[in-house]
């Protein structure tokens, strides 16, 4: 369910120049708990350092950091 704090965050980040969609799809994974999340976005990738610890990744590199974690 979508609630005030994930509609605060999402609008956060859409003033950043995330889309609305974007945003949404991110907010709602931070909520979810989401430790890392990975994207083919280029864009979104550039705005997300900015608006959260959430560690977002393309998916080779989202693969060589769950092949350390493993390994740890």
């Amino acid at each position: 369910m979508i609630d005030d704090s994930i509609i605060a965050r999402a609008t956060n980040l859409m003033t950043l120049g995330v889309g609305k969609y974007d945003a949404l799809h991110v907010a709602c994974s931070i909520a979810g708990g989401a430790e890392l999340f990975v994207t083919t976005d280029d864009r979104l990738l550039k705005y997300l350092p900015v608006a959260d610890d959430t560690l977002a990744l393309l998916p080779q590199n989202a693969l060589a950091y769950m092949e350390k974690w493993y390994e740890n």
